[in-house]
């Protein structure tokens, strides 16, 4: 995170990652089971090195510098699974900007 604000242009970024907390991963990982969200060899996701929830990369970006100017989710049912992002969001959209340190 420390790079992407070093080379950061002032005008910010959008992340997108899938939830971990989302309801589907949650019963996989009741049943003893990692979620997949594609690229799997020998049971394993190989696409994400890091898994989060909302408020994880949420404070990790505020920590990193950065300004969080917007938190959502995409898909059809998006303004719905907004009402619970955390539990109904597949993946996690933040629009944040660079702050000065």
């Amino acid at each position: 995170m420390s790079e992407i604000h070093r080379v950061l242009k002032p005008n910010g970024f959008i992340v997108q990652v899938p939830n971990v907390a989302w309801f589907p991963y949650r019963i996989q990982l009741l049943f003893g089971k990692l979620p997949k969200t594609g690229g799997v060899y020998l049971s394993a996701d190989w696409e994400h090195l890091h898994w989060f929830t909302k408020d994880i990369l949420v404070k990790l970006l505020l920590a990193s510098g950065f300004q969080i100017k917007q938190v959502t989710c995409s898909g059809i049912f998006a303004k719905y699974r907004k009402i619970w992002p955390s539990l109904l969001s597949g993946d996690i959209v933040i629009k944040a900007i660079k702050l000065d340190k």
